[in-house]
């Protein structure tokens, strides 16, 4: 799997934009090209060296990673408690959440899937993967990026692949040579519904035109903007809006647009929109109802 962003734009230093593509020419290829996308799990190699890098260079930042569930954090004065599990609490001065998305959840799999070996909860689990012969079909629960890499580490003759989410929206490519980001006009007064907010991007996308170099324009003020919409606007955009913002947001290096527009070209990938009704087993795998 590879990064949805080219190389030149995920270096970890914001005051020097070329650190990641330096370090990849040096450690994978010397002609790496910036436009290029880069795997993953360089990313991952590259902000760990980045960490112990910056660590190693100082004696005024001291480094923790303790490897428990925090259950509880309490004001203490101008400071804050934090309480974990099984170990004393301890005074901090700042708290940052930062959790990802975390494991994918499997609620909405009925009993009778969960239940076989051929469901697979964790696509990143080690180890889970179950073997199919040539001629199997397989389906993907979701049609983000997570899908994608599911469905080019899947990939070979003779596996077809069926892949369902509620909006049946699958990612969409960066352009081969895309332009660069353009700045939104100044952002609304605070509090600003959800009506005010999808004029805000959508008159934007208009003024520019390519809708590409308007979304990467709103990158830098969508924290602010999010800050700025009042909690019944952002559980608006959460239910009705979220999906096609990450659609456009979100996007994915143009070579693997190509395969996925090819896949569905040849049958051998192909798109539901709706959602897992029932499923059961049967010699061959399972047999599952969707929605459409």
């Amino acid at each position: 799997p590879r990064l949805n962003v080219p190389a030149r734009a995920m270096s970890a230093w914001p005051d020097d934009p070329g650190h990641f593509l330096r370090w990849l020419r040096t450690r994978l290829d010397a002609d790496f090209p910036e436009t290029g996308y880069a795997p993953r799990v360089r990313y991952r190699e590259y902000l760990r060296e980045v960490l112990a890098e910056s660590l190693h260079a100082t004696s005024l930042v001291h480094f923790r990673h303790l490897r428990v569930r925090a259950t509880d954090l309490r004001p203490q004065g101008r400071r804050l408690r934090l309480v974990p599990a099984d170990r004393p609490s301890r005074p901090v001065d700042a708290v940052v959440l930062a959790t990802g998305y975390g494991a994918p959840g499997a609620r909405w799999a009925p009993s009778t899937l969960r239940a076989s070996d051929r469901f697979v909860a964790d696509p990143w689990a080690p180890g889970v993967r179950p073997e199919l012969p040539d001629g199997s079909e397989i389906l993907l629960v979701g049609t983000g990026l997570t899908m994608v890499d599911q469905a080019m580490t899947w990939a070979r003759d003779g596996i077809r692949t069926h892949v369902v989410s509620r909006h049946g929206l699958l990612p969409l490519p960066h352009a081969a040579e895309p332009a660069p980001p353009v700045a939104p006009a100044e952002l609304p007064p605070a509090p600003i519904d959800l009506r005010t907010a999808n004029h805000y991007v959508l008159d934007h996308i208009r003024q520019v035109g390519d809708w590409r170099a308007a979304v990467d324009g709103l990158r830098p003020v969508t924290q602010r903007l999010w800050e700025r919409m009042s909690d019944v606007a952002r559980a608006g955009f959460l239910r009705t809006s979220m999906r096609r913002w990450d659609q456009v947001r979100h996007r994915v290096d143009p070579q693997v647009g190509a395969w996925l527009a090819d896949r569905q070209a040849d049958d051998s990938l192909v798109p539901h929109t709706g959602t897992v009704l029932a499923a059961r087993a049967v010699a061959s795998g399972v047999d599952v109802e969707l929605s459409d």
